[in-house]
């Protein structure tokens, strides 16, 4: 019997998805660029993933409680995912609304597949499906709905790329629905929005036809030799080309800062003029930059790939308590150390009362944990951890003799 309440693999995605429309619709070059590099599934992004599963299994029940998945543990993607309130909290948000914004007689879908349609009365590299979609009669309405499990970079639903696109596969996919009206509606309930952590944003069903015709365009710029590169923050934000360092374009807006000299005198000698558009082009290199690092870090972790000079370690261990509730009970008429009503941190709690007094009082009630992994140059005194795939390989039947 597996310890995982369940377990998710990587799967197969339509080449010119709707995850990625924002990129390949700016960018028509990046999808030959990206082709073959992989995209390793981040821990956040497993998250994420878990999140989903979860909204789904729930409405596929007609549950609707994500309760009872509280402090099991998931295998995702190659991650191990503590399904912690945080995370149970955040989904039950969006089952809520679900339950408060339907009723009876409207139809929905869930993780409703809109390849076959797309695929064959668009283009042969469409594809995919969406968390949920809603169809109510007397409205003539059609709602699409997106879970975003991100906590620190807020979605905007007006106009949404990606959701456009699952609108027009969920009209095409279901030809038999009357629609004049179409709403699509984010659930990010971990992140704040000036229009809330669920929002939604409707336009009349006929626009879809004139963006219909924008895929159709989009998907034909990327084929070719000539597909042109054109860097941006959200395009570049995913891409695997930017991540493996295979984007020309990138490149020279990265030289071009470089190239720049700045320094304390020589910053002095550059117009208003061009340090905006540096400050325009910082972010693609910062975004590389990060890519960078996370691409390493991955490869390093599931694949074993060993980079010169680095190694893999645990992060810095940080003090937390045993057993929080002896914690309370031992400090918790300290003036200033509850939070109501969470106790503060062993280090917050040390400040409170003194070293000497803590260490006499709290050894037996902290515990020193370490919140994961990083990648780090090899002249760091913490010792080398052992990659989950050579970890794995140990356990590896192995293969018979050959008689």
């Amino acid at each position: 019997m597996s310890k995982y309440a369940f377990e998710v693999h990587p799967g197969v995605h339509a080449k010119l998805s709707a995850s990625s429309a924002e990129r390949w619709l700016t960018c028509p070059g990046s999808v030959a660029l990206s082709e073959g590099l992989p995209n390793v599934s981040t821990f956040y992004a497993a998250q994420g993933t878990a999140a989903h599963y979860i909204a789904a299994e729930e409405q596929r029940g007609g549950r609707m409680d994500a309760m009872p998945w509280f402090g099991q543990t998931a295998w995702v993607e190659g991650h191990e995912i503590k399904l912690d309130a945080e995370l149970i909290e955040a989904v039950q948000e969006f089952l809520d609304y679900l339950k408060e914004n339907e009723r009876t007689g409207d139809v929905a879908y869930v993780e409703q597949s809109f390849t076959p349609a797309m695929q064959k009365l668009l283009d042969k590299e469409f594809g995919g499906s969406t968390d949920r979609v809603m169809y109510r009669a007397e409205e003539k309405l059609l709602r699409v709905y997106d879970y975003k499990h991100g906590a620190g970079v807020p979605v905007d639903v007006d106009e949404n790329k990606q959701l456009k696109y699952y609108a027009l596969g969920a009209l095409l996919t279901n030809p038999q629905w009357v629609v004049e009206d179409v709403e699509l509606v984010i659930a990010q309930p971990r992140c704040e929005h000036s229009q809330g952590r669920i929002r939604g944003y409707k336009f009349k069903a006929f626009d879809l036809l004139e963006y219909a015709a924008d895929l159709i365009e989009g998907a034909n710029a990327t084929r070719g030799p000539l597909a042109p590169l054109k860097p941006s923050t959200k395009a570049c934000k995913f891409c695997p080309a930017n991540a493996a360092r295979k984007c020309s374009a990138i490149e020279q807006e990265t030289q071009a800062i470089v190239q720049a000299a700045f320094g304390e005198l020589a910053i002095e000698r550059y117009s208003p003029a061009q340090i905006a558009e540096f400050l325009t082009k910082a972010p693609l290199v910062e975004q590389q930059i990060s890519a960078v690092r996370e691409f390493a870090y991955q490869q390093a972790l599931h694949h074993g790939v060993d980079f010169p000079g680095w190694k893999l370690v645990e992060k810095r261990a940080t003090r937390h308590w045993r057993d929080e509730d002896a914690a309370r009970e031992a400090f918790g008429n300290l003036p200033g150390a509850l939070t109501a009503p969470e106790i503060r941190s062993p280090a917050q709690i040390e400040k409170l009362v003194g070293k000497k007094k803590f260490g006499a009082h709290a050894a037996e009630l902290v515990e020193k944990k370490s919140s994961g992994y990083t990648l780090t140059p090899v002249e760091d005194n913490r010792p080398a951890i052992t990659p989950i795939l050579k970890v794995l390989e140990l356990f590896e039947p192995e293969a018979p003799e050959q008689s």
